[in-house]
């Protein structure tokens, strides 16, 4: 039997899925949440730190604006598994438009997902960008390579696996809805 795609899928949501899980909702958490630390490689040069919470970058409607805000919802994950912080995510879309977003209801459900820490930011790479039959939505398909990581138990904080890096296929669903570009959906691209 063909694994890949079940592999290709786990890996996509490891990276932007999970964290989704807490775009809207009460804030019901019974899962405790611990201090974590994340990889800051190279912040006294300027480099990356998983804590940091991403800049949204300038709505613009071009296909540069385009790149960068896909570009942005990358670095929503990793961002929100760092800071245990999902309220990133209510900035990616409207959950009447954005599938994954109306599906991520539950807040205790987003703190007791695994904790991935990353040793350097994920990137990505854009294959092609389409535009749908359907007015100012577009297709972007790329690649993203997530670098090794280290998977940590939501409870605890304590390390379970170390993940080696990878990259996936990932195809984004993204609209330009009142003056501003909107997640629709993403997922394996094949």
């Amino acid at each position: 039997m063909n694994q890949g795609p079940r592999v290709v899928a786990l890996g996509i949501s490891l990276v932007l899925l999970v964290p989704l899980a807490g775009c809207w909702g009460e804030d019901d958490r019974t899962t405790p949440v611990p201090e974590l630390t994340a990889p800051t490689k190279g912040t006294e040069d300027g480099g990356w730190n998983q804590s940091a919470r991403p800049e949204r970058p300038k709505d613009v409607k071009s296909e540069q604006g385009l790149r960068a805000y896909v570009d942005y919802v990358v670095s929503v994950g990793p961002y929100s598994f760092a800071s245990r912080d999902p309220s990133v995510l209510a900035d990616l879309g409207d959950p009447a438009t954005c599938v994954p977003c109306a599906q991520a209801k539950n807040l205790s459900e987003f703190y007791a997902q695994e904790v991935h820490l990353y040793e350097d930011r994920p990137t990505l790479r854009v294959l092609s960008l389409d535009t749908l039959p359907l007015a100012d939505r577009f297709v972007v398909e790329t690649e993203i390579h997530v670098p090794p990581s280290q998977r940590l138990d939501p409870r605890s904080g304590a390390a379970r696996a170390e993940e080696p890096e990878k990259t996936y296929p990932v195809r984004f669903e993204v609209m330009w809805a009142d003056g501003r570009w909107e997640l629709i959906n993403y997922g394996p691209s094949y």
